[in-house]
């Protein structure tokens, strides 16, 4: 039986060229790769390194061992959205979404795919159903933002990343500095 031990992934990005470094730490915590637990953590390494073919195969997997997994089926869209299929990613989401209709990162993560795919009103409506499951939901409120400025509403933008900035999320800050003057 293959066993995999993990600690902690951390995924250490442009470093020396712009290599990307993944650092698996070993630790007493015995994960065994042939669970579904084991296979969302394969895959999962795999995502932070860039493969999403790769971590197609084992959220497959993780999913296959365990149907209800929804956390697998929204991180498989994270990663089909990535590769450039927004309907595949669109269709995880509401996977994920059928299993647990209170999983707020998995409306977020849709919202993000139709923002990809163009559909900013579309993303905003996703964004929408994020935020009122957590009202506290700094990144949903940044990609709100971010949407609400394709459609040309600057105001609702601002106020969208001042939100999310206040929450915590410093990335909009660059961007209130950029667009709110």
């Amino acid at each position: 039986m293959r066993r995999l031990f993990v600690y902690k992934v951390l995924d250490i990005r442009k470093l020396k060229g712009g290599i990307v470094f993944i650092l698996s730490l070993l630790s007493l915590t015995n994960i065994n790769a042939q669970t579904s637990e084991g296979y969302f953590t394969s895959a999962t390494i795999k995502y932070n390194a860039g493969d999403y073919n790769g971590a197609i195969k084992d959220y497959d997997k993780a999913i296959g061992l365990n149907p209800q997994y929804a956390e697998a089926y929204c991180h498989r869209g994270d990663s089909k959205n990535k590769l450039g299929d927004f309907d595949g990613a669109v269709q995880e989401y509401n996977k994920a979404i059928s299993i647990n209709p209170k999983y707020a990162e998995a409306y977020c993560n849709r919202g993000n795919a139709k923002y990809n795919s163009g559909d900013n009103q579309g993303a905003i409506q996703e964004y929408d159903k994020a935020i009122g499951l957590n009202p506290k939901y700094a990144e949903a409120y940044f990609d709100r933002g971010n949407a609400k400025n394709k459609t040309g509403d600057r105001k609702g933008a601002c106020s969208d990343w001042s939100k999310s900035g206040g929450l915590g999320f410093k990335q909009a800050f660059e961007l209130i500095k950029k667009n709110c003057k």
